[in-house]
């Protein structure tokens, strides 16, 4: 068996498609376990996916393995969410239920009422560590690894280098790694987000710091500039690879297309005008620069040919700029259908901008709003923005020609297979994958 651990949207968006090839092309037993009892897992339309095509379920780590009463007790306060992880629309179903004397459903969604609310006050009153810490010790995991024997352990980088009192220093996950230590289990690490910097900011030498610490036997690094600098800080070289971003290959990306959730409502939206996406980041990554955003945001907010769309970095979901009513905010919409629906992408250094490469949609990178250069720039594979002035001219183009060229098509591709394909034209990204996951399971070959 092997065991993949996620926690948070931007993970489960990296493994799916290395999930994906393991299943449509070996006969490996898979399982696949929620670590963060409050992600959403029953509505996640990549998981639901996996289900659907190859019947893999997933579960909350705590709802899969309850070795007594007690964990019974604390998987129902804590791994039964809403129906629909929606309270409104768990009441309406609550309602109907009775009025229509469905008494089994009535109870159903009843008892998913009072777990829900529990769950919620759980998570509210920040509960959910301490009860960790008392009950998902070091027995709990040893007994979960000789329930289930997995031959592979697959976390990503969030869960194997982290700083002290990070997720992979706190139960459950400190335990679950020390046990697989013991009973020489293999760990291999995969990349949970892109680093897509060229020589990254000062800021990150603290994350470089605890990947080269990476308690993995393997970690997969992002791409061959982000392994170095990481190599640099102590991380040794056999323990390490670099395959390629599975999110963006090819193989994946068909995929991913066919079965994101459309927006119906939402597809003609501004089709008269120059549609934007403004997508933000952290509020960390702006520094004393922030003012640039803001004044762009608000600029571009006045301009009555323009139909903006804001989305909040999807690892938070807030909001770090003000934006008046004239903007719409798009958090509840797959970033995916976003940039389907827009003509230009404007945004810092996020791997979704790689969705708008692919895509073929104009990404605007707003270079005076940082301090640091990015690969993207690199290659000149964007429309680098070095003032307000510069992405107001590039608007006034496309406002007459949509389809203009801001840079060379040519540049892109060259991105896309040095950083996507791993300087490989054409690579079997996944395939690489799959190899290396093979390697990892013969446990002569652990380093690689």
């Amino acid at each position: 068996m092997i065991l993949f651990f996620i926690h948070r949207f931007n993970d489960i968006d990296h493994l799916t498609p290395v999930i994906y090839k393991l299943a449509k092309e070996t006969d490996k037993e898979i399982k696949i376990l929620a670590i963060n009892p409050f992600v959403d897992i029953e509505n996640d339309f990549r998981l639901k996916f996996l289900e659907r095509k190859f019947g893999l379920s997933s579960n909350y780590l705590i709802d899969s393995f309850k070795p007594s009463l007690i964990y019974e007790v604390l998987a129902y306060c804590m791994a039964r969410p809403y129906v629909k992880n929606d309270i409104n629309f768990n009441l309406r179903k609550a309602l109907k239920d009775l009025t229509d004397f469905n008494f089994k459903s009535f109870l159903y969604s009843v008892s998913r009422l009072i777990s829900g609310t529990l769950r919620r006050l759980i998570s509210r009153f920040d509960l959910y560590q301490k009860l960790l810490r008392n009950f998902y010790n070091e027995s709990y995991a040893n007994k979960l690894l000789s329930q289930y024997k997995p031959s592979l352990i697959i976390f990503d980088h969030a869960s194997t280098s982290t700083q002290k009192n990070g997720i992979g220093t706190t139960p459950p996950i400190k335990w679950i790694a020390g046990e697989a230590k013991k009973k020489s289990i293999p760990i291999l690490s995969l990349p949970h987000g892109v680093p897509l910097f060229f020589n990254s900011p000062k800021v990150y030498d603290k994350r470089k710091k605890w990947i080269a610490k990476d308690l993995s036997d393997h970690i997969v690094l992002q791409h061959e500039w982000w392994h170095e600098e990481v190599i640099n800080f102590g991380l040794e070289r056999e323990r390490s690879s670099v395959q390629g971003l599975p999110r963006f290959c090819d193989e994946w990306i068909r995929i991913l297309h066919a079965i994101v959730p459309g927006y119906d409502s939402f597809e003609y939206e501004g089709s008269e005008k120059l549609r934007i996406v403004y997508m933000d980041t952290g509020p960390d990554n702006y520094s004393n620069k922030k003012n640039h955003a803001q004044e762009l945001i608000d600029y571009l907010s006045d301009l009555d040919y323009i139909h903006l769309i804001y989305k909040p970095h999807t690892r938070s979901n807030k909001s770090h700029l003000r934006v008046s009513h004239s903007v719409e905010i798009g958090t509840d919409i797959n970033s995916v259908k976003l940039i389907e629906w827009s003509d230009a992408v404007i945004g810092m250094h996020s791997s979704i901008m790689i969705e708008a490469l692919i895509q073929k949609k104009i990404y605007i990178s707003p270079k005076y709003f940082r301090d640091f250069d990015l690969l993207y720039e690199k290659y000149k594979a964007c429309f680098i923005a070095h003032s307000l002035n510069d992405i107001v001219g590039a608007l006034e183009k496309m406002k007459k020609n949509k389809n203009v060229a801001l840079y060379a098509q040519d540049d892109v591709d060259k991105f896309m297979t040095d950083v996507v394909m791993n300087r490989e034209s054409h690579a079997d990204v996944l395939g690489n994958y799959l190899a290396l996951i093979e390697k990892m399971m013969n446990k002569d070959n652990i380093k690689c």
